[in-house]
């Protein structure tokens, strides 16, 4: 005999409430993802791409390269490349080391890179 799942009866106010409340945390996080996206493509044409951000000589801030492979992006963005390189072991996985040999621009082009300020640095710039 099947189980049935289990049901639940449920306080529509309450219910409501909630899921108005995560639509509204969704949407702002829809939003505030977009707003840091145009964040750091404006940063990056400001500084016509430089990873190092300096002030009276210090690192105030970086933006570089941090070694990982944004995968989710190169799948978005070239899938036949990512099909290519995804081998079928134990489980389906991207072959990220010969990616990065066979294809070493590419590879550079679709690394993720993180935002680091120098805080002690950068709350001392209004001098």
């Amino acid at each position: 005999m099947s189980q049935l799942a289990k049901s639940q009866d449920f306080n529509l106010d309450n219910l409501s409430l909630l899921w108005q409340e995560f639509e509204t945390r969704k949407k702002r996080l829809d939003e505030d993802t977009k707003w840091i996206d145009e964040f750091k493509t404006q940063i990056d044409r400001l500084s016509g791409g430089a990873e190092v951000y300096t002030y009276r000589g210090a690192e105030v801030a970086s933006y570089r390269q941090n070694g990982n492979l944004s995968l989710s992006k190169l799948t978005k963005e070239q899938p036949e490349l990512v099909s290519r390189y995804t081998e079928i072991v134990a489980e389906q996985k991207f072959n990220k080391d010969r990616f990065e040999q066979e294809n070493p621009e590419l590879y550079q082009q679709y690394r993720a890179k993180v935002w680091r300020m120098n805080k002690g640095v950068a709350l001392g710039m209004t001098e």
